[in-house]
């Protein structure tokens, strides 16, 4: 976006150094928990997008109400998250269970275990939220469906899904400090737990994850 819009000045914010080693000019990253307040006075921002932060963030509500502070009036507040879980594509039915039985535990102890450190999937929640805070107006939610692996007919949407596996399987195996910490799990059940969920994503046909995005309007 800053190579396209050189003319609009850019801010990046992750809890981690993950920024570019070449920024564009008119972009800047620096190190923000986002869970306390922004540095930023009130209404200076055109637009927010907070992206794949539920893993980060145990209370979204009060997120969204530093977002209003910093938006201004007509202002653009964008969230996308992925659902903690995987489904199947339409037109190949199946039972997750039977079919995907490692992926289906993977999620299940994952979910239990974010929830016992208080963070919850928020997926579906996000529009309830904004209504609830009073400061956003309009919307539109959207589910964008990212196959998994190699099973799609379009070359395209197969490059796609080689690439996912990739940053699932990355994201499975960074879970493993958090599994032996919050987990009652031996070394080698970790293991069978993460090898079950990658194996399922790499073999079963019609795998796909869901993204889903929020827009909405600043009153």
């Amino acid at each position: 976006m800053a190579s396209q819009f050189r003319h609009v000045r850019f801010s990046g914010v992750d809890v981690v150094p993950i920024a570019t080693r070449l920024p564009h000019s008119n972009a800047h990253f620096e190190i923000l928990d986002v869970t306390q307040p922004l540095r930023w006075p009130d209404g200076v921002m055109d637009f927010v997008h907070a992206r794949s932060v539920s893993l980060a963030i145990p209370n979204y509500p009060e997120m969204l109400r530093e977002v209003a502070r910093v938006l201004r009036p007509g202002g653009i507040f964008i969230s996308g998250e992925i659902g903690p879980y995987v489904t199947f594509a339409p037109g190949y039915p199946g039972n997750l269970a039977v079919d995907a039985p490692g992926a289906t535990r993977f999620f299940k102890v994952v979910n239990e275990l974010l929830e016992r450190v208080g963070l919850h999937d928020i997926n579906g929640h996000i529009p309830q939220y904004l209504r609830d805070i009073g400061m956003f107006t309009g919307g539109r939610i959207q589910e964008h469906l990212i196959p998994i692996g190699e099973w799609h007919p379009s070359s395209r949407q197969r490059s796609l899904g080689r690439a996912y596996l990739g940053a699932m399987t990355v994201f499975a195996e960074s879970l493993e400090p958090f599994l032996r910490d919050q987990g009652d799990f031996s070394e080698r059940e970790i293991c069978e737990l993460i090898d079950g969920y990658v194996r399922d994503m790499r073999c079963v046909p019609g795998l796909v994850c869901v993204y889903q995005t929020v827009w909405t309007i600043r009153l």
